[in-house]
């Protein structure tokens, strides 16, 4: 859970006066984003390696588009 990579986008964070609240819920909990099709079917997933590792927004809707197809449905 701790690594450079979460404590240097921590850090950032702080510099721009961010600062940390009190931990809430499960702390060992890793982010993810998925798409799940009507079926219930995952069809694109990022599973984050550390707290900080989330997908880009063009890196989810680069994927959208990739799961819709060319009808875009």
């Amino acid at each position: 859970m701790l690594n450079l990579h979460t404590v240097s986008r921590g850090f950032w964070a702080m510099l721009r006066g961010h600062r940390p609240g009190r931990p809430v819920g499960d702390r060992s909990r890793l982010p993810g984003a998925f798409l799940i099709d009507g079926g219930g079917a995952i069809r694109w997933g990022h599973r984050g390696r550390d707290a900080a590792d989330h997908p880009a927004a063009s890196d989810l809707l680069t994927a959208w588009d990739r799961v819709r197809g060319p009808s875009g449905g």
